[in-house]
């Protein structure tokens, strides 16, 4: 079982930490302009995958206390994490688009 950064807080069991992954996935379901099925149930995983995984430890690397942050900090990573590994995933079929994202990040 996945613990948090609080000892005994579980995400599994966490009905607000889903609430608001699911909530952030639909967000990025109604706001992309891809369509289809196969796109959307890939969209959703995506984001709720990176909730899942990404939360406690940015909890715990930022020092934010999981009982105020945790389904905050889940919306955010639901919804930014699925867009990384969108360009990801887009850079590794077009390396041009890996090329300028690199050139953008030295830009600044």
């Amino acid at each position: 079982m996945t613990e948090g950064p609080l000892p005994g807080a579980s995400i599994w069991s966490d009905i607000y930490f889903w609430g608001t992954a699911l909530g952030a996935s639909l967000v990025k379901v109604v706001t992309s302009p891809y369509g289809g099925v196969y796109r959307t149930l890939a969209t959703v995983g995506c984001a709720v995958f990176a909730a899942i995984v990404f939360t406690d430890p940015l909890l715990v690397f930022f020092k934010l206390p999981a009982s105020s942050y945790r389904e905050a900090m889940a919306a955010l990573v639901a919804l930014t994490g699925e867009g990384i590994m969108r360009k990801l995933i887009d850079s590794g079929s077009k390396p041009e688009a890996l090329l300028d994202i690199i050139k953008q990040w030295r830009a600044k």
